[in-house]
């Protein structure tokens, strides 16, 4: 006797063949198992037979009759497809050695399907043991839980794993929502295997933290660099010019510093302060240290004197000083360009490592909010910057400096502030677009966007953590106490009857007897949701579990059971003790017609 199933299929396949006379047929035959019998039916009017009781009713006046149960029938069709499969009768090739076909057609799942009804009765046990099959089994509360959750948060079931894999291979399912952030936190507050799952994983995520934000962060914007390091590098390759400068003097006639001398004397007599004082000590510098009357002609000695000036610029902040010894440079500078054939040339290789260190220094303060912090526009202006110098032979390097010491700035952001995610996060994303656009600029859109994607991700881990790891240390310290002072009191059925309350006498003899099952049974459901909530991407089968509908929990029970054999034999056979062998049995023999022998 076929199943509704496999008439519905039976009419499916009828009507896309355009075969109106099956579909009628059919169609007669699936009413009355429906208890809507055609008049020539003898069974006219009988309800069908009960799944496991033997016996149906007549409509109206209720008289029974001893019937066939349909758990019969259907595994009787489930076992026949057995030999059909095994004699060639689904019309498809046989292999000859075997005996077993050598395709899978929907005719014959569909009468493999035959002991499908079972699902919900006998196979019950089976269900629970074929989802169980790699320890991915979640109940019906513990998934009528997450699928409300999933849904309040606006996630089709079919997107949790997309949705996981999207904020990356750490990311747990407790992450998609601020309702499953709120069930972790609230399993890991119960005593039990579940907290234990929950705060496991969550520590050991957070452990990794650290670890795993670097190498995000090498792995999309390259290893950082030392900002000493490459400082240090600079001023060795503006040293390593010195021999340079030191050929081009000896080729050098003697300097005339008289006119230069006498700008000097005028402008010292022009300025008061700080800025006459500095003037005044470069004029000192003109004169020969043998006699101070004299001016020194040795063009070494105007090269010097030029250094000197720039040592004494460094870090000025007075805008008066800071102009008159610029303007006594650019004279001094002039006068060497003259009187030393090709030291300009020298000039332009010096000034850009100049350009290089201050890049460098700068590239530090563009995350920065303060005043020294430069605009976004000017980001892209540092970005775009040619030579000082037109004599210098190639491109500027100021902007690879530039992005190296924004690069070792996020280093010490993280390394400074990888225990406060929030911390880290404000600093680095800053309020508004601006720190966005200047990373855009100095390492790409898309780097930008992966760097800020990283902080946002850790940020979301960080909240799920905080609510688990917090709630469960005072869950811990609880139990500590109650360990040490002991419960409040138990149910005493004795003193109620005292008391003449007998209901609550009753009440408290099932808590004290029948206390453990519920409590068992809550145990599983959070052991349960606790292992769907830790699940990750990666996790395929438990995403699965989470995501599967109620509907057709019957069918997927035999299909479980058949993937089960199929993947692992052995499972399946030991499972007799547990839900019988009139149940594994008909399996392993439909698995090894439809799927072969075992392996």
């Amino acid at each position: 006797m076929a199943t509704l199933e496999q008439i519905a299929e039976g009419i499916r396949r009828a009507h896309a063949a355009g075969d109106a006379e099956n579909v009628q047929k059919l169609g007669a035959a699936y009413r009355a198992m429906q208890g809507q019998a055609a008049p020539d039916d003898p069974d006219d009017g009988w309800s069908p037979p009960g799944m496991i009781v033997p016996v149906q009713f007549k409509k109206g006046t209720g008289e029974p009759r001893w019937a066939v149960p349909q758990a019969v029938t259907d595994l009787g069709s489930a076992l026949s497809s057995v030999t059909k499969a095994a004699t060639g009768q689904y019309g498809i090739e046989v292999d000859p050695e075997t005996g077993r076909p050598t395709t899978v057609t929907n005719e014959m799942i569909g009468d493999a399907m035959g002991a499908a009804s079972l699902g919900l009765t006998t196979l019950s046990p089976a269900a629970a043991a074929g989802a169980k099959f790699g320890q991915q089994a979640i109940g019906a509360p513990a998934r009528r839980m997450l699928q409300r959750e999933l849904k309040n948060a606006g996630i089709p079931l079919d997107q949790i794993g997309p949705r996981l894999a999207t904020i990356g291979p750490d990311a747990m399912v407790a992450d998609l929502s601020p309702g499953l952030q709120a069930r972790a936190a609230a399993i890991a507050t119960m005593p039990g295997s579940g907290q234990k799952s929950i705060v496991d994983a969550l520590a050991a995520r957070r452990a990794g933290s650290n670890a795993r934000i670097i190498a995000d962060v090498d792995a999309t914007l390259g290893s950082a660099p030392v900002p000493s390091r490459l400082q240090g590098e600079i001023k060795a390759n503006q040293q390593a010019l010195s021999p340079t400068y030191a050929d081009a003097l000896q080729n050098a006639a003697q300097v005339n510093t008289a006119d230069l001398a006498d700008n000097l004397d005028v402008m010292a007599g022009m300025l008061r302060g700080d800025a006459q004082k500095a003037v005044q000590r470069v004029r000192s510098m003109l004169n020969s240290t043998d006699d101070p009357n004299l001016l020194d002609p040795n063009p070494s000695t105007l090269l010097q004197t030029r250094m000197a000036i720039d040592g004494l610029m460094d870090g000025l902040t007075d805008g008066n000083t800071i102009r008159a010894l610029t303007a006594a440079r650019k004279q001094v500078d002039d006068l060497l360009a003259s009187a030393v054939p090709g030291i300009k040339e020298i000039d332009a290789q010096f000034e850009q490592l100049a350009d290089q260190a201050k890049a460098l220094k700068t590239g530090s303060t563009v995350l920065s909010s303060g005043k020294e912090a430069p605009v976004p526009e000017e980001v892209a202006d540092m970005m775009k910057a040619n030579p000082s110098s037109a004599l210098f032979v190639g491109p500027s390097a100021a902007p690879l400096r530039l992005s190296q010491g924004a690069r070792a700035e996020i280093e010490r952001i993280i390394g400074t502030n990888v225990r406060d995610i929030t911390a880290m996060k404000r600093i680095v994303a800053g309020e508004g677009n601006w720190n966005r656009d200047r990373m855009a600029t100095v390492f790409g859109s898309e780097k930008a966007d992966a760097l800020l994607d990283i902080l946002e991700r850790e940020a979301l881990f960080d909240i799920t953590e905080q609510l688990g790891l917090a709630g469960s240390r005072t869950q811990v310290l609880k139990a500590a106490q109650e360990d040490i002072v002991g419960k409040g009191p138990r149910p005493n059925p004795a003193r109620s009857v005292a008391n003449f309350r007998f209901g609550d006498a009753i009440a408290d003899t099932l808590d004290q007897s029948l206390g453990w099952v519920s409590s068992g049974k809550r145990s599983s459901t959070n052991q349960q949701i606790a292992d769907a909530l830790i699940a990750q991407s990666r996790n395929g089968p438990m995403i699965e579990a989470i995501s599967r509908k109620p509907a057709g929990m019957s069918e997927r029970a035999w299909l479980d059971l058949l993937r089960a054999y199929a993947q692992q034999p052995d499972y399946v056979g030991s499972l007799g003790g547990q839900i019988g062998r009139g149940v594994t049995k008909p399996v392993e023999m439909i698995a090894q017609a439809l799927l072969g022998p075992r392996r």
